[in-house]
């Protein structure tokens, strides 16, 4: 795999951007377009849904390296 190595952050930079992330909420989530009129249930459905496929993506990352 070609990694440019000017691009990639060090680990110390990739865990400041982690800890700066913040949890999805159904209040956030109802702000983005499409996501407006969704019930609270379908969002906090959503929301567990993008969890899991980022778990998952991680994973197959992390694999692959």
């Amino acid at each position: 795999m070609l990694v440019n190595k000017d691009r990639v952050d060090s680990k110390e930079q990739q865990l400041k951007k982690i800890r700066n992330i913040k949890k999805m909420t159904i209040e956030r989530l109802k702000t983005f377009e499409g996501f407006e009129n969704v019930s609270d249930k379908e969002a906090e459905r959503n929301i567990l849904q993008m969890e899991e496929l980022g778990k998952i993506l991680f994973n197959h990352i992390a694999k692959e390296k």
